[in-house]
């Protein structure tokens, strides 16, 4: 009789034994299971914030590219405000050695009233439109030099938005890591040891 109760005795601690492995494996599985799922949504995030990354890295590109365009546009205006400055010195200096122009001697100089009105109005025709076009150039100098400075603005937004989310990829590839490494350790059955 004493031989078949310890026999019971090992029979219910083997099954407490079972029974206590079986817990402790559904508890590694679970806790795997957690580890996978939080590894998957690290890694989904981090694919979120790389293609994030790429989008402003492609729109710092466009941006670049407007840059350089508007910066050839003000080299061009530049070269247009030169050209029209130049042709109106040249128009004071001939005027001032020459003279100004006096009105009456036009009107004397000239064989009819018509004449005489005919270049009256040509020398302030000639004198508005150089007024005009150096406003113009000026004026487009000016905006091309605003443009610039929006398209400087926005490109160093670019740059602090990439590296925001540079940052970010750097944050979820570093929470990754721990995540990653718990679950070596659970796979080989070293949790307890965490």
């Amino acid at each position: 009789l004493l031989g078949a109760g310890g026999a019971r005795a090992d029979q219910g601690n083997t099954r407490r034994e079972a029974h206590g492995l079986r817990a402790s494996t559904d508890a590694l599985a679970s806790k795997s299971r957690g580890v996978v799922l939080e590894l998957y949504g690290l890694q989904s995030e981090l694919a979120r914030a790389e293609t994030r990354l790429d989008a402003l890295r492609a729109r710092q590109g466009e941006v670049e590219a407007e840059k350089a365009s508007a910066e050839r546009s003000l080299a061009a205006v530049r070269a247009s405000l030169a050209s029209a400055q130049g042709r109106l010195e040249r128009r004071l200096l001939a005027l001032y050695v020459q003279s100004e122009p006096d009105p009456l001697a036009v009107l004397l100089g000239a064989q009819s009233l018509d004449e005489a009105l005919s270049q009256i109005d040509d020398l302030n025709r000639v004198a508005k439109q150089d007024l005009v076009t150096i406003r113009q150039v000026r004026q487009a100098r000016i905006d091309v030099r605003e443009a610039i400075g929006g398209l400087d603005r926005r490109s160093a937004e670019r740059r602090a938005l990439e590296l925001l989310e540079s940052g970010r990829c750097a944050g979820v590839v570093a929470r990754s890591g721990p995540v990653s490494a718990r679950g070596v350790v659970i796979a080989t059955g070293g949790y307890a040891a965490l």
